[in-house]
């Protein structure tokens, strides 16, 4: 299952994961959020959960604690992961971009160690779980461009971007 966005621009992700033979749950922190987490914690029992963690307005690559407070609701693990291919389309949305990995090209993905967030957590504990994600997600995009790039990442090139 899949929390995606009540935004039109989400019909299409919508469908892809229909024929990739995924669910989604419409809903962000915005629109229908907190609706969105019950059925995300009901509806996707026994299931993989996937969400896009910086959330529908930003900024990019900055973690929100959605992702946090469903894991304590669940006890569900979070696993970060990243990918990239070494050759893709890049579609523009409104608010996001879909990245197509073209034919032929190389495709990469790495997956974190599971974080695990106890059951009831504090607001302080649940922004630090947070800021953890955060460092495992940068951690797993930098190892990923150094992997596809075949370079390092300048430590000019700054991950988290604050709004």
């Amino acid at each position: 299952m899949a929390l995606i966005s009540q935004h039109r621009d989400a019909d299409t992700i919508e469908a892809m994961l229909k024929a990739a033979g995924m669910g989604a749950i419409r809903g962000s922190t915005t629109r229908g959020g907190a609706s969105a987490i019950k059925k995300l914690i009901t509806l996707a029992e026994g299931k993989h959960v996937v969400i896009t963690p910086d959330g529908p307005r930003g900024p990019h690559h900055k973690m929100k604690p959605g992702i946090v407070f469903l894991a304590s609701h669940s006890g569900r693990p979070i696993i970060p992961n990243a990918f990239s291919a070494s050759s893709y389309w890049k579609f523009q949305g409104s608010w996001t971009s879909i990245w197509i990995p073209k034919p032929f090209s190389k495709v990469y993905y790495l997956v974190g160690e599971p974080i695990h967030v106890p059951e009831n957590i504090s607001r302080e504990e649940m922004n630090s779980y947070t800021d953890l994600v955060q460092e495992k997600m940068e951690e797993l995009e930098q190892e990923l461009h150094q992997i596809v790039c075949g370079k390092p990442v300048p430590d000019t090139v700054p991950f988290r971007k604050v709004a």
